[in-house]
């Protein structure tokens, strides 16, 4: 127990020499996590008004404590760092609450001017209340450090005697099967297969009329597979890919031309029922398109059972349309493009918020309104002339192109993305993907499956006690095998085939956290059997 009261007080110790880099560190993690992805921009309708009305909107319960655990860190440097120089306790709590506010402020403030983030004042109350916390905490383990001692011991990653050596093999077994599991059971995620039949097709808005779209639409055609780059080249520069697909109806389930003024537009397939001016009058359109608005928007008659059912038995689809829109300022998101009930229940919707496209599809993994995450695209909208718009997946990949197939933009969507987000789900719905930014996310999959694995073979690597040609060979088996087995996993639950790079990337992942958790305590002559 003097081993372990002394590795507390060092504990202590450093906490509070290191104080000031504890709360730079969280500070950095809290505007990380708070505002990505730091596309701000001015909110067109700016003002007093605006900026209360935005701190009125709720929160559910997983928010508010995730927001909670967010500050508490910071909470425990700031106690640090000021309680050398504050005498009372009490006044250090107060500070660490006040200088939290302040920053939650700061933070939530700042939201105002990122369109994927929500200002609310539950979220004041849970991060203050979080930095506070934290605060108490900092106390508590000071004066009850011997109690805490146990449950604090097993962070500490550089050398932590007493833990045995047969104990983290079981942790490191332990987190490699939960991961193996979890990508098991999460490889269903993103397919389409929740989709709901009962939802209409429309164009311009949603079924309430509540979220206008000012534009242009000349025409749409869907698939029920994922055309490859070759087809969709083929397509995208002849300007009537929907004309070309009704010659080849094996694929095709809609088709739609809005080549003049009418009430009601019909379907070239027959599959779906009629394409109706929701104000019983003729929607503005030219000889190419027809334009609409908050007063003319389109929605079929009747649900789109027949495009519903045969992409959720596929779990692939190419959506083809033709648009422009008429203003660059444009929020809610602006439904183009909807398959669904309301602003809630949705299969899938191609929308505008300002200058970007918003995609948001339902599955598994994603929800209802499939907002968990929903995928955007910056500065698509920079012009008002009409652009062609390919969006494929595959049930792996999703592909967006703009006028033609080089300009192409691809997000993954494998079991890996999926564990992360079912993981990570409080934040799914306030961080969009970014398609700029897929090779982050794929790092960021990555980090979270291998950097445990990495950091429990480096503790267990350190108590080994044996020659150098066995202590080769256990490093080899680590660092290799469970990437090896993860990826076999993933190509044997999913279409994707074998990828070298993905393996790669996981052996580096895993190699980095092993190489910094067993820092420069390599013994390489040392030949004692390793203590049970």
């Amino acid at each position: 127990m003097n081993s372990d009261r002394n590795l507390c007080r060092r504990l202590l110790f450093f906490l509070e020499k290191k104080a000031h880099l504890v709360t730079t560190i969280s500070v950095l993690v809290i505007l990380g996590v708070t505002l990505l992805p730091f596309d701000f921009s001015i909110p067109y309708n700016l003002s007093f008004r605006y900026i209360f009305s935005t701190f009125q909107q709720s929160t559910n319960l997983n928010d508010f404590v995730v927001n909670i655990f967010l500050f508490i860190p910071f909470g425990l440097g700031l106690a640090a760092f000021l309680s050398p120089r504050v005498n009372a306790k009490y006044k250090v709590t107060t500070l660490v609450f006040l200088v939290s506010l302040c920053l939650t402020l700061t933070v939530e403030l700042c939201q105002i001017f990122l369109i994927s983030r929500n200002s609310t004042l539950s979220d004041v109350l849970a991060n203050s209340s979080g930095g506070l916390l934290g605060g108490i905490i900092f106390f508590w383990f000071k004066n009850f450090n011997q109690q805490l001692s146990h449950k604090l011991l097993f962070f500490n990653k550089f050398n932590v005697p007493f833990i045995r050596l047969q104990s983290l093999t079981i942790f490191w077994l332990l987190y490699f099967f939960l991961m193996t599991f979890m990508l098991l059971t999460v490889q269903d995620s993103t397919k389409l297969s929740n989709w709901d039949p009962k939802f209409h097709l429309m164009i311009g808005n949603e079924t309430l009329g509540d979220r206008p779209w000012l534009g242009k639409v000349s025409s749409l055609c869907i698939t029920k597979n994922a055309l490859d780059p070759q087809q969709i080249k083929q397509l995208l520069p002849t300007n009537k890919f929907c004309k070309t697909l009704t010659n080849q109806p094996e694929n095709l389930i809609t088709a739609y031309l809005f080549n003049d003024s009418q009430l009601t537009y019909s379907d070239l397939t027959n599959n779906l029922s009629n394409l109706d001016n929701q104000r019983k009058s003729r929607t503005p359109a030219s000889n190419t398109a027809i334009e609409v608005n908050s007063k003319h928007w389109l929605q079929t008659t009747s649900p789109a059972t027949k495009l519903t059912e045969e992409i959720q038995n596929s779990s692939q689809f190419t959506i083809f349309t033709k648009i422009a829109t008429a203003n660059f300022q444009q929020e809610g998101p602006a439904r183009i493009v909807s398959l669904s009930y309301d602003h809630l229940w949705r299969n899938f919707t191609i929308s505008q918020w300002r200058d970007a496209l918003i995609f948001r599809v339902r599955m598994p993994l994603t929800g209802t309104n499939g907002k968990k995450p929903e995928i955007r695209i910056n500065n698509f909208f920079t012009d008002t002339e009409f652009h062609q718009l390919a969006i494929a997946y595959n049930g792996l990949r999703l592909k967006f192109y703009l006028d033609n197939v080089n300009n192409v933009k691809s997000l993954y969507l494998g079991s890996e993305a999926a564990l992360f987000w079912t993981v990570f789900s409080t934040i799914a719905e306030k961080m969009p993907l970014n398609v700029d930014s897929n090779l982050f996310y794929v790092l960021l999959y990555y980090i979270v499956i291998f950097a445990p694995l990495g950091i429990f073979w480096g503790l267990i690597f350190k108590r080994l006690r044996t020659r150098l040609l066995g202590l080769s060979i256990l490093i080899i088996t680590g660092l290799i095998l469970p990437p090896s087995i993860v990826e076999a996993i993933i190509i044997n639950s999913s279409i994707r085939s074998w990828s070298w790079s993905f393996l790669v990337l996981g052996i580096t992942v895993l190699t980095i956290s092993f190489l910094l958790t067993i820092g420069r305590r390599l013994k390489n002559n040392a030949k004692i059997s390793p203590k049970i």
